[in-house]
């Protein structure tokens, strides 16, 4: 028997594909996700051009990820996915810093470098000196486990970033 589907019965039609999804919670997600995109598509009545182009950006996204460059992380934080992801599960307190997401600039393997070392890898430049405290919402000073100051274009993905032994009070990183 053919279904006759139409703009308003196809976004019943494809979450019943999901029927059968044993995780419940990715069960839910994709039936949110199939509702969502079906009345993001009504209400601005995308065109067959534009979801064209978009799906061309995204496969081009796509084509620049390597196994160390992310562009999908990118785009979240380009979206504001990544931050709204944060700060449903984050909310902060007044008094504290907003917790943030490893970013695009995070390198998994970073080296380890002793407070107070070079890690410019030989970039030519002023020397950035870094010379802070952490402190939590009460005031009190908190050790830290590492820092990811910044990037070198053209270097290898690990110039200018380390992972930092960060006492209470640590001295100058110059990078």
């Amino acid at each position: 028997m053919p279904i006759d589907l139409t703009a308003a019965s196809v976004t019943e039609a494809v979450q019943k594909a999901f029927e059968g999804t044993e995780d419940e919670r990715v069960k839910e997600l994709f039936i949110r996700l199939v509702q969502h995109l079906h009345d993001f598509t009504r209400e601005v009545r995308l065109t067959g051009d534009e979801w064209f182009k978009a799906m061309d950006f995204l496969e081009r996204v796509g084509k620049t990820c390597t196994p160390t460059r992310q562009e999908f992380v990118l785009l979240s934080d380009i979206l504001g996915l990544s931050v709204l992801l944060d700060l449903v599960h984050h909310p902060g307190s007044g008094s504290a810093t907003d917790s943030t997401l490893l970013g695009p600039f995070y390198v998994e393997g970073r080296p380890t470098a002793e407070n107070g070392s070079d890690i410019s890898g030989e970039v030519t430049g002023t020397p950035m000196f870094f010379n802070g405290r952490v402190l939590d919402s009460d005031g009190a000073p908190v050790a830290v486990p590492g820092w990811t100051p910044g990037t070198a274009t053209g270097r290898a993905p690990t110039t200018c970033r380390c992972r930092t032994n960060c006492m209470v009070s640590w001295p100058c990183v110059p990078c």
